[in-house]
């Protein structure tokens, strides 16, 4: 055994951890992300925390590898997904195999009949050949990144008004008339959208629900960041081509107001919805964070496959 990994144990999460995980991946990441937003990240409610840690018998955190659970429909089938996210090792066990030994415990005790149907990730090159050569995960593809210059004139007229929601049963309603436009997705109802985009410490995401005669027929989380407009999610029921014109319109002047100069959002398995943004001024363009979407499944009733028609947006990743 490598001198550097004795007394190393790899285990699940124990309460505490957090403090040494949080270090450790503000070190691995070159970040400052406080406590509470590690705390927004992986609740202790249901379904739990899927936090698995390599660590020494004084506390220090090695490695670790996590996943945001989410529910996915895929085809008619509800499964249960984990999103991998929070991926390092520290620098003194690089190249000690001790990255990839924590990431297969986690999935040999959370895969298939464990809990986890699939699993899909967002890695990096670097990390990408990881999953792809050693932990058998899939290459699917990569995010559609769209952009769009607010200083293209919006839509005036498009029959919606837009008004600021939080997620409720109208998020509910439209996401009950929306599904089946998006056969392989997260579940995006008032719950999914709650667990995303509300109660982060330190960051606000502004929801837009653009509605017609007092049916909601669209629905947009947005943030403003300090160079972009990032349009975060969409769920749109595909009837009224209008409620995304007005969208646009509100999401153009909140980027006036924040003196930015572009607006991105993240768009793949909506082609209707690809073509009205083209019509509206949106550009698909080159990836810049160069990230790939990767699948493994851990059941045969899965197919990894089916997530090449994964409806992505930024939701579905969790650097927004």
């Amino acid at each position: 055994m490598d001198d550097r990994l004795k007394g190393v144990r790899i285990r699940p999460f124990a309460p505490g951890d957090e403090v040494g995980i949080n270090a450790s991946f503000n070190r691995a990441f070159g970040l400052e992300r406080t406590l509470a937003d590690w705390y927004w990240k992986f609740p202790a409610a249901p379904p739990g925390r899927w936090v698995w840690v390599a660590a020494t018998d004084d506390g220090r955190i090695l490695a670790h590898y996590a996943a945001v659970p989410v529910t996915v429909q895929i085809d008619g089938v509800t499964v249960l997904a984990g999103q991998g996210v929070d991926a390092f090792a520290a620098f003194e066990v690089q190249g000690t195999g001790l990255y990839t030994r924590t990431v297969e415990a986690f999935y040999a005790a959370c895969g298939g009949s464990q809990g986890l149907a699939i699993s899909y990730v967002l890695p990096g090159p670097r990390s990408a050949r990881i999953f792809a050569d050693r932990l058998g995960f899939e290459l699917l593809g990569e995010p559609g990144l769209w952009r769009r210059s607010p200083s293209r004139r919006a839509a005036l007229c498009t029959g919606h008004q837009v008004v600021e929601a939080d997620p409720d049963t109208r998020a509910d309603a439209l996401w009950a008339a929306a599904a089946d436009r998006y056969p392989v997705a997260a579940v995006r109802d008032a719950a999914w959208l709650k667990r995303r985009f509300t109660g982060r410490p330190e960051v606000r995401y502004l929801h837009l629900a653009a509605l017609r005669r007092g049916h909601v027929h669209a629905w947009a989380v947005a943030r403003v960041e300090e160079r972009r407009v990032a349009w975060a999610e969409l769920v749109w029921d595909g009837v009224r081509r209008g409620a995304l014109a007005a969208l646009d319109r509100a999401l153009v002047g909140l980027a006036r107001r924040a003196k930015v100069n572009t607006l991105e959002l993240w768009l793949e398995g909506d082609e209707a919805a690809a073509a009205v943004l083209r019509r509206l001024g949106w550009r698909r363009g080159p990836q810049t964070a160069a990230m790939v979407l990767m699948a493994r499944s851990f059941t045969p009733a899965v197919d990894t496959g089916a997530l090449r028609r994964l409806y992505l947006t930024m939701g579905d990743a969790d650097l927004v």
